[in-house]
């Protein structure tokens, strides 16, 4: 029913969100069903792109059957290849992209060409966040992420009482890294996995409405700073009670 109107995704003016982490298991999914049902209960004109292999995202939106919904998979190709095969609605607003974990630095450069905007979900321990400095460092020097200035976003995932400090430790090192936002935090409300299990929209508009309100004011912001501090020194200058 959407294969009318459509464009190679290097022709579209939609904006594109990509939602990232090296590290599996941090919600990426489930925080990228929780924005699209948000961004259509709000009248979005929203799109999916999931390049898990996994499809868990995509299979969500084969039910909810409410906005355009295919699974790609990008990797192999070149970058021409994927512009021009990888076809997306014409009058989308916003599609937003599902990456799968454990890619390569090749295929970061792919998800990267055609992205606007990059989330990253990450949950509230140091191990998690010690996982993510080397997934950061790379993402910072990638050549296709300096020449587009990505906007950049962190939401904490899986909060629940008694994390509080460790959310303040990832909320204080990213503050180090300018061209970084923290967007909030998304707690373990079970409404959230049951919308996977049913392949519905989440409903509740009350549930972590800072963070969502948060996100969606982030996306329609068009100026925001540049790269002004290299990764190594916000690193080297972090207090080393943050990185424990």
């Amino acid at each position: 029913m959407y294969k009318g109107n459509r464009v190679g995704i290097a022709h579209s003016k939609s904006k594109k969100l990509l939602v990232l982490n090296r590290k599996g298991g941090v919600g990426k999914s489930t925080f990228t069903a929780s924005l699209l049902s948000r961004l259509i209960q709000k009248g979005r004109k929203v799109e999916l792109i999931d390049f898990d292999r996994q499809c868990t995202t995509y299979y969500w939106s084969l039910g909810v059957q409410s906005f355009p919904s295919q699974s790609f998979n990008p990797n192999y190709r070149n970058l021409l290849s994927i512009g021009q095969s990888l076809k997306v609605a014409r009058d989308s607003e916003l599609i937003v992209i599902d990456s799968p974990p454990n890619f390569s630095d090749p295929d970061l450069s792919r998800y990267l060409k055609f992205a606007d905007y990059i989330i990253i979900p990450m949950q509230p321990s140091p191990v998690d966040l010690h996982s993510s400095l080397p997934f950061i460092h790379t993402l910072l020097h990638n050549p296709h992420f300096n020449l587009k200035s990505h906007k950049v976003g962190c939401v904490i995932n899986r909060c629940s009482f008694g994390v509080e400090e460790h959310v303040q430790r990832v909320k204080s090192l990213l503050s180090l890294l300018s061209q970084f936002s923290f967007l909030g935090c998304m707690s373990e409300f079970r409404g959230y996995q049951d919308c996977f299990l049913n392949r519905t929209v989440m409903t509740s508009t009350e549930t972590d409405s800072d963070l969502w309100d948060q996100v969606l004011l982030w996306l329609e912001e068009t100026d925001y700073h540049a790269h002004d501090r290299p990764f190594e020194q916000a690193i080297l200058t972090t207090p080393p009670q943050l990185l424990v």
